[in-house]
């Protein structure tokens, strides 16, 4: 996911934060991406850090178009990510590119 690291490393440097805070609640994630991603266009998908299914997500996020190939791939790393570590709602983990 190499636009994806892209993306995530440039936004942290210019200030968004690298420890972030899952948030369960389905509601959430759908605003968070809505508010983040909602007047995107382009042909690639919108990719938002820090991500939805973050308490730091939504408004505010980075954005930038990257390819859907790694949109799908990514979804796929982070839900893996938060089973395999056990991260629970309102649980804090680090983003390192």
């Amino acid at each position: 996911m190499p636009n994806i690291a892209d993306h995530i490393q440039d936004a942290q440097s210019r200030g968004y934060p690298s420890i972030l805070t899952r948030t369960t609640d389905r509601d959430r994630i759908r605003r968070n991406r809505r508010e983040a991603c909602g007047n995107f266009k382009g042909p690639d998908s919108c990719d938002e850090y820090p991500f939805a299914s973050t308490y730091e997500g939504g408004r505010g996020a980075s954005v930038r178009g990257v390819p859907v190939s790694e949109q799908f791939i990514q979804g796929g790393v982070i839900s893996a990510f938060y089973n395999l570590n056990g991260i629970p709602d309102g649980g804090q983990f680090r983003v390192i590119t």
